[in-house]
């Protein structure tokens, strides 16, 4: 009773979404931009560390470097690749889009279903406010024909983490936008594949893509197996830059390289882990009898539901939300170094911007770099292991939680190194300028044009 009764709301949302959703129409006979629209293409591979980049094994990607943009780039917290990807698109902090982890719940959401990789499609999760316009659907409605909803705009998403969803434009929520061209996400796509068909995108004759957003999962999944400065990454590494150089020579052949801008960035960086840094949270339990908890998320940071407090005199009188904390935290002290912080919500560091959202909860717990948490009695599949291995999610002012940035392109300095650190969200308005997007129509965001700006050429400097 209570599936079918879930599976009617399923339904019913579903359906609403369905009735709101704008498509805007091909390209209009009466185009409001008289001159073709910018270009731009942004490229993430997950879990890219700047120290991967070298002229040995990144030739391609150092020429980008050295001819266009370097710069010292800060991933939003926490450091994980789904709320990473949406803080890229959107220009807002976790906590403003919504998408506070890889995986996580939300207490209004009458199914109860997670957040996942392989739930993630609704409406409900990546667009939280209602609010949320990603750069890839403002650029179709930038010098939209509000009359018809012609569009001389199209943008792109091969596996972009968020676009499977509709989005508002900001200000009128019962009109719903999707992005024109689309691949969704599977591990098993052809890389060779996914870029040739982006530069189809890039060259179709009636609907050509002036914005194209690019994920590659590489080389984060052989970094969480092996370590990040294992064999296997430097081989994917390598991987990398030939994928990187076969684009350059597409756009080449197809006479577009002067005209596209290239940014080639990362969400996250990834620390090496070992056995010896491995925290075993049932022992806290051991610690503490009848104490009991819920962990949500992936480690290093998790969102902690207060099931029970511990059979302590001393902790009768303490509601369940500071009992349940304060046994952690002197666990944490007692039996790990004080390796691992919990904090109610309102006491998560502010540097974090990680505040004021139900869906972190009402605990929040956090590792130290390089430290793996686990919970044996909740883990199921995790297993011991004999050699290192790799994960993210840590302190984002970590250098091993840096990402890569680098541009290059006609709007873009040449031989510049930009001597301003930067948050990912700045890229919002950067690229709302690379794309002759008036900022004033989308100010919806948090990120700063200022610690950017110094990255264009004059001409394009607002």
């Amino acid at each position: 009773m209570v599936s079918r009764f879930l599976s009617i709301i399923l339904i019913m949302v579903m359906n609403i979404s369905i009735r709101t959703i704008v498509f805007i129409s091909a390209i209009s006979t009466q185009c409001l931009e008289q001159q073709p629209p910018p270009r731009l293409v942004v490229i993430s591979f997950d879990a890219f560390r700047p120290d991967y980049m070298n002229t040995t094994i990144t030739p391609n990607l150092m020429k980008i470097a050295v001819n266009g943009v370097q710069g010292k780039m800060r991933s939003t917290f926490v450091t994980k690749t789904m709320p990473n990807h949406q803080s890229i698109a959107t220009g807002l902090y976790e906590p403003w889009h919504g998408v506070v982890n890889n995986y996580f719940i939300d207490p209004m959401n009458l199914t109860k279903l997670p957040f996942s990789t392989d739930t993630g499609a609704s409406i409900f999760y990546w667009d939280m406010f209602n609010h949320t316009v990603p750069i890839y659907i403002a650029n179709q409605l930038a010098n939209i024909d509000d009359d018809n909803g012609n569009s001389c705009r199209f943008s792109g998403s091969m596996q972009w983490p968020g676009s499977i969803s509709s989005y508002t434009d900001g200000q009128n929520n019962d009109r719903r936008y999707r992005i024109h061209y689309q691949r969704t996400f599977h591990p098993k796509y052809d890389w060779q594949s996914n870029i040739e068909t982006v530069v189809k995108w890039m060259n179709d004759v009636d609907q050509p893509a002036n914005l194209i957003m690019m994920y590659f999962d590489q080389p984060d999944r052989k970094a969480h197996e092996f370590g990040p400065f294992s064999m296997e990454v430097r081989e994917q590494i390598k991987h990398i830059d030939l994928i990187v150089g076969h684009f350059l020579d597409l756009l080449d052949q197809t006479n577009l390289t002067s005209e596209t801008n290239l940014i080639i960035l990362s969400d996250h960086g990834m620390s090496d882990i070992t056995m010896n840094r491995v925290i075993y949270l049932e022992k806290c339990q051991h610690l503490y009898p009848g104490l009991d908890f819920e962990l949500i998320g992936r480690s290093p940071v998790f969102s902690v539901i207060p099931l029970s407090k511990p059979n302590n005199s001393d902790n009768d009188d303490i509601e369940l939300i500071n009992s349940v904390q304060q046994a952690l935290r002197n666990c944490s002290q007692k039996l790990f170094g004080n390796h691992f912080q919990i904090y109610q919500q309102n006491e998560i560091p502010e540097r974090y911007h990680y505040r004021g959202n139900r869906r972190i909860l009402s605990l929040f717990m956090i590792a130290d770099e390089g430290y793996e948490l686990v919970d044996m009695n909740a883990a199921n599949d995790w297993q011991p292991r004999n050699h290192s291995w790799g994960d993210h999610g840590f302190d984002n002012y970590l250098e091993s939680m840096r990402p890569l940035f680098i541009a290059d392109g006609p709007a873009f300095r040449h031989g510049y190194i930009h001597p301003i650190e930067f948050e990912n969200i700045d890229l919002y308005p950067l690229m709302l300028t690379i794309l002759n997007i008036p900022s004033e129509r989308f100010l919806n965001h948090n990120g700063t044009y200022s610690n950017v700006k110094q990255m264009l050429n004059d001409d394009e400097k607002l």
